[in-house]
């Protein structure tokens, strides 16, 4: 009897895969929830440590599963309390994690939130009840205090500095310049005259 090579390979990927199994039983999902062990750590960027009220915080979260091998949904809940403990905020979602995840979200800040420091609360819940938690802390400060986060600060401040420096140079480079011409315009009237008595 004849075997071509497609009936080899798959006859070959039939037992490597019986093998496997048998070597690395797979795990349920029970087994995965109760050797699961997750830690969060929540990032606010410099450039959002102070937000104008109304304004928009942005952080960056990473989940690390550390305790299992296998993917779990996962809770995620976020509060953000004002200077007085009171919530202000509260957004939820699932979260699929195998052995980390990182991303970043973004939260709304009430045009009417008072000045002071905020803090931002996430907490994830997994395997019947287990919790993780962690906390950072930001400033509210008033809109069009020209403290907080501005989108065009940077463009603008950068173009201010290249028109205050151009300035500068050409108010202290101003005398040489005119230096200068005044210069070639002698040479000029030398070379005329020189040619007027010549020529």
């Amino acid at each position: 009897m004849k075997l071509n090579l497609l009936s080899v390979f798959a006859m070959y990927l039939l037992v490597a895969t019986t093998l496997a199994f048998a070597q690395n039983p797979v795990l349920d999902n029970k087994t995965i929830l109760e050797h699961s062990l997750f830690d969060i750590t929540v990032t606010i960027p410099d450039d959002y440590m102070n937000v104008n009220a109304g304004g928009e915080l942005l952080a960056s979260v990473k989940l690390i599963n550390i305790g299992s091998a296998g993917r779990i949904d996962v809770s995620l809940n976020f509060e953000i309390e004002d200077p007085i403990d009171n919530v202000v905020l509260e957004k939820r979602e699932t979260v699929a994690v195998e052995t980390q995840a990182g991303f970043v979200r973004t939260f709304a800040i009430s045009a009417d939130a008072k000045p002071g420091t905020y803090t931002l609360h996430a907490k994830i819940i997994y395997a019947d009840g287990k919790e993780a938690g962690t906390a950072n802390t930001f400033n509210v400060v008033e809109a069009g205090s020209g403290i907080g986060r501005n989108l065009f600060a940077g463009p603008y401040l950068a173009y201010g500095a290249i028109t205050a420096i151009t300035a500068l140079f050409l108010f202290f480079e101003r005398k040489r310049l005119l230096f200068s011409v005044e210069k070639v315009q002698i040479k000029m009237r030398v070379h005329a005259i020189v040619k007027n008595r010549l020529g």
